[in-house]
């Protein structure tokens, strides 16, 4: 019985639709993340401090975003919390076309921000369903790489694309990429599995007296604050690489994001 639990396969179908509809949630944003402040800057004439906030109010908004979205999934609502999702980050990304200024092309950043993180803390929640519980860890490493792939491809399209056509047809790319993902959510929702609740092991005694504990653990304070203090190194460069590139005259700035994912 132990034998044939081990073999249980990771690769199915839902699995590999699951990695590439993360893909190509995380291209909209990698697309879009670095080449958003050149655009500002050389078409608004955005301030540091402005460029700065393409960054940090999408980052603000998707964290915000995740805590609802955390109580929504409790409640069984992953459908719709994916497809709202989808919607909002669908209609951010169109706005970007049209917007007409800073102060509105920060709006929609953090309305992406909001989309975002709904989305992606969605198809996570349905990786843990799908990967069988005896290969959890190996499924959710795997699972991972399509976002390292897109922190790789996403910048390098999209600022070839920026530089090679401009904005409208980075724009148009995008949106297509962010359409993409609805049959695949549709394939997947119309599959999805019941939520997977886990049980006591049956060798851990149960004891009537225990009280519930806190939902918050203090050993992840350390390496919070730790991922917090690599994360701001990486988002400084990550919003002005692009613009020392076109400052210093490097031709292809793009491909310090390969090499860096």
């Amino acid at each position: 019985m132990n034998e044939m639990k081990a073999k249980q396969p990771l690769w199915t179908k839902e699995f590999i639709t699951l990695m590439v509809s993360n893909l190509f949630l995380f291209l909209t944003l990698q697309m879009m993340l670095t080449t958003l402040p050149a655009y500002a800057k050389e078409t608004f004439m955005a301030s540091p401090l402005q460029v700065s906030l393409i960054t940090s109010l999408f980052a603000f908004s998707a964290i915000a975003s995740r805590f609802v979205s955390s109580r929504a999934l409790e409640k069984g609502k992953l459908r719709l919390l994916l497809y709202v999702g989808l919607l909002i980050s669908l209609a951010a990304t169109l706005g970007y076309y049209w917007a007409s200024g800073i102060v509105f092309l920060l709006l929609m950043r953090i309305l992406f921000g909001i989309g975002f993180g709904m989305t992606s803390t969605s198809f996570p929640t349905m990786a843990s369903d799908v990967i069988p519980i005896k290969r959890l860890g190996e499924g959710m490493g795997y699972f991972g790489l399509s976002t390292t792939l897109a922190m790789s491809i996403g910048p390098m399209i999209g600022l070839t694309l920026l530089q090679g056509g401009g904005f409208t047809p980075l724009v148009i790319i995008t949106v297509i990429i962010n359409v993409l993902i609805f049959p695949l959510a549709y394939i997947l929702t119309s599959r999805a599995p019941a939520r997977r609740i886990p049980e006591r092991p049956v060798t851990e005694p149960v004891h009537l007296e225990d009280k519930p504990r806190s939902s918050f653990n203090r050993k992840l304070i350390l390496p919070s604050v730790l991922n917090f203090l690599m994360s701001i190194t990486y988002g400084g460069l990550l919003s002005f690489m692009a613009l020392y590139g076109a400052e210093a005259h490097l031709r292809n700035p793009q491909y310090f994001f390969l090499f860096n994912a």
